[in-house]
This record gives C-alpha cells, sequence and structure tokens, in this order.
C-alpha cells in the first residue's frame, strides 16, 4: 500500500539572500526523507498563499531592514513510499517511528 506526505518549506533569508543556496535547502530535505524510505513524486516551487494583510507585514519588515530580512517563498514535495516494505526489513534497520508504529499496529490487531 502507498503512502503519501506532504512537506512544505518557506523560509525568511538575512543578508539579502546572499548565503541562501535554494539548491541546498531542496537536496537537504529531499535527502532527509530518502533516507527514511520516501520518494519523491511530486516537486513544486510555489508563491506563498497569504493574505493582504501578511503581504503587507512582509513588506514592512522588508521595508524596514532595507532588504536584510525578506521572505523567501519556497516549495512544497509530495513523497511516497510503499508501506509493504517497511515489513520486508529485518527489524534491527528500523527507525524507532517504525518499531513504535508496528508495534501500535500488533497491538490494536
Amino acid at each position: 500500500m502507498k503512502k503519501n506526505f506532504y512537506y512544505e518549506y518557506r523560509s525568511w533569508t538575512f543578508f539579502w539572500g546572499l548565503f541562501l543556496d535554494q539548491k541546498k535547502e531542496i537536496r537537504k530535505a529531499i535527502d532527509k526523507y530518502n533516507a527514511e524510505g520516501w520518494t519523491v513524486a511530486q516537486f513544486q516551487m510555489h508563491s506563498t498563499k497569504v493574505t493582504v494583510f501578511m503581504w503587507i507585514i512582509i513588506f514592512l519588515i522588508s521595508a524596514l531592514t532595507l532588504g536584510f530580512i525578506s521572505y523567501w517563498v519556497g516549495f512544497s514535495i509530495i513523497f511516497e513510499r510503499d508501506e509493504s516494505e517497511i515489513y520486508k526489513k529485518p527489524k534491527s534497520t528500523l527507525t524507532n517511528e517504525e518499531k513504535a508504529r508496528l508495534f501500535d499496529e500488533s497491538m490494536n490487531k
């Protein structure tokens, strides 16, 4: 059975975004979840869905700091994994979360 997981990343940048490496942030997020057995099903750079009031606050913060602090819109990723693959792993390679979930499922049966 396939299971999906939605991950959204948004961030404020400092020093006018000079130290923000978008590719590194994306790669870090993907590597983290790949290590847990998730694979990328969909990736999308997106603009933020904030209200007009939030845009005014973001603009004021950026203007007051002369752009020193600004808002980076971010990205969203949908990960998926086959849950049946978890049950095929030897018990010693399961993560603590997987062990806890297997224990809870066995207690509920």
